[in-house]
């Protein structure tokens, strides 16, 4: 594996140099375009915040009541739930557990080597 590694890296040393001249010429012919792009976007994305703030901020106060009300009527459901299962869950935990811990028992020798 090292001797790949080795041998992998010397092919990408020279992809990496032997294309950066490209590379370095593409961004450098595109960069005011990029420049461009981003400015004209960040207005658009600027002005859809501002303009629809007041929309979302109205949402929020319609629906946070709402969500609210939820939470409080469904956390007893939620917590019951949990107290029910808890000892099924810890099982199922301590079951996988022993399997992970058998598995790499058995398995960290072939790792290993």
């Amino acid at each position: 594996m090292w001797q790949w590694l080795v041998d992998r890296s010397t092919d990408m040393w020279q992809w990496l140099f032997g294309t950066n001249s490209d590379m370095w010429h593409w961004l450098v012919g595109n960069c005011s375009d990029m420049c461009q792009w981003m400015v004209d976007r960040s207005t658009d994305i600027w002005q859809w915040l501002f303009g629809n703030s007041s929309d979302m901020w109205q949402w929020m106060i319609v629906y946070s009541s709402d969500l609210w009300q939820w939470l409080v009527g469904n956390c007893s459901d939620m917590r019951l739930w949990l107290v029910d299962n808890s000892s099924d869950m810890w099982q199922w935990l301590v079951d996988r557990s022993n399997d992970m811990w058998q598995w790499l028992v058995g398995n960290s020798s072939d790792m290993w080597q």
